[in-house]
């Protein structure tokens, strides 16, 4: 581009000096702009201004679905609360809704109903295996009951991997586990609580009744 002349004062000497002065920048149409590297994907994430906390959070868990395809919700969990990238358990006790606690089935929302269903059947199979059925969740040893979480863990992972090997690819190098994101990986525990109550619950009304007697509980 030629250089441009600048603008002489008004005539009041007999020297006029005239100057060049730097150039308009030009239009800005396509042929001058400049695609370089100065936009790469490397350097806008190292400019961006977006707080991780405005990013949706997809290490949550996947969830499988009875067609087969995947889900990665954000923020599925009603009354959960995040720490560190787990998922904390709610307040309160499962199966107590209306005394301070929580719906299990409910507060996992981002489960389909047939993983929570295959979820707490194999749990329960595990804990009539491996745990005390007369006992509470309080009573039980503890070393039994954290082998269950593992196990759980595990066929799920297992069950990913037949269903779709890039998925579990996926959760294997950047954690999308089904159930590591929970804190004490407390959704198992608390199928087991609500199991074992409902086991001991159901043993005590059977010793009352066979201490009863069948010449009290017939009908008169």
């Amino acid at each position: 581009m030629e250089p441009v002349l600048s603008r002489h004062f008004p005539v009041i000497t007999q020297r006029i000096q005239f100057r060049y002065a730097k150039p308009p920048a030009p239009p800005p149409i396509t042929p001058r702009i400049d695609f370089g590297g100065s936009n790469s994907n490397d350097e806008i994430e190292r400019n961006s201004s977006v707080e991780p906390a405005m990013i949706c959070n997809i290490d949550s868990e996947i969830v499988i679905s009875d067609d087969g395809e995947s889900e990665v919700p954000c923020s599925d969990e009603e009354g959960t609360r995040m720490v560190g990238g787990m998922i904390m358990k709610p307040q309160g006790e499962p199966g107590r809704p209306n005394s301070g606690g929580y719906n299990l089935e409910k507060t996992l929302r981002g489960w389909t109903p047939r993983l929570f269903s295959d979820v707490s059947i194999f749990v329960k199979s595990l804990a009539d295996v491996k745990l005390d059925m007369s006992k509470s969740y309080s009573r039980q040893n503890a070393s039994a009951i954290k082998s269950i979480c593992t196990a759980v863990r595990r066929i799920l992972n297992k069950a990913l991997l037949e269903l779709d090997p890039f998925l579990y690819y996926l959760q294997a190098t950047q954690h999308y586990a089904i159930l590591a994101k929970y804190d004490n990986c407390w959704p198992v525990r608390d199928i087991l609580k609500l199991h074992l109550k409902y086991k001991v619950e159901t043993s005590r009304r059977q010793d009352k009744f066979r201490k009863k007697g069948p010449n009290e509980t017939q009908i008169r």
